[in-house]
């Protein structure tokens, strides 16, 4: 396995730890801190570094990148993001904010139906 989908799977095991029913009190990630986390993972870096506001070219990311992080995202929300690297809509995510905002509105669909 390359290291990179080794990287997703740990960032996967992670949120899972954090993100599932709370047990004993144990506190819930919210989609940020959990967006930040595969962020943080795909560019081997803390997840503390980043913001709501966080321009994703900027933090270091390729276009490769944006992709695979839509797919971890996707994996760890059990979504499905809207997403063609070769649409315009693909110039959307720009920030990790943008992420967020994308699984929430998929989040809202999944819940509506």
């Amino acid at each position: 396995m390359g290291r990179r989908r080794l990287n997703i799977l740990y960032v996967l095991l992670h949120l899972h730890n954090y993100s599932g029913a709370a047990k004993g009190g144990t506190r819930l990630m919210s989609t940020l801190e959990q967006v930040k986390e595969v962020v943080a993972q795909q560019l081997g870096r803390d997840a503390a570094e980043f913001t709501a506001e966080t321009n994703l070219v900027e933090a270091g990311f390729e276009s490769l990148d944006v992709i695979e992080t839509v797919f971890a995202v996707e994996e760890a929300f059990d979504i499905d993001i809207n997403f063609n690297a070769n649409e315009s809509a693909a110039q959307d995510l720009v920030t990790i904010g943008d992420i967020v905002k994308a699984v929430e509105a998929e989040l809202a669909k999944k819940a509506g139906k």
